[in-house]
């Protein structure tokens, strides 16, 4: 099943800094901001370094851990468990006796396969 996500909100929850000195980089020079989460952010901006072509603007700080919060769709199928429990993967064969029942086995072990492959391949870790 598809479930719908309906909204979601990113917050930066930390920002490093390489250990690098400023010297390091020629013709550059230092400029900071302030992050929208209130931390101050170092950025390399570039000098004109003469007829050759600039190099692209390289940044200090890197940002490491976000905060998540996503607001989906409720499930009210119940747990995995509980319809392992509750006998809902088994079938009764003609002799009373319950056994697994391979096919929706196969089909939700496919599912839960195919909707951890989309979340991971949209960088999201479940």
């Amino acid at each position: 099943n598809i479930v719908s996500t309906y909204a979601y909100d990113l917050h930066e929850l930390a920002t490093t800094r390489p250990n690098r000195s400023m010297g390091s980089t020629p013709n550059a020079q230092s400029s900071s901001s302030t992050s929208s989460s209130g931390g101050d952010v170092q950025h390399l901006k570039l000098r004109d370094a003469g007829p050759d072509p600039p190099a692209p603007i390289e940044s200090v700080s890197t940002a490491t851990e976000f905060k998540l919060a996503i607001i989906q769709e409720y499930c009210d199928g119940g747990t995995l468990k509980a319809a392992i429990d509750d006998g809902k993967l088994h079938e009764v064969v003609g002799c009373g006796e319950a056994r697994p029942a391979m096919v929706p086995i196969l089909q939700l072990a496919v599912d839960t396969a195919a909707g951890m492959a989309h979340v991971h391949s949209r960088n999201v870790v479940h």
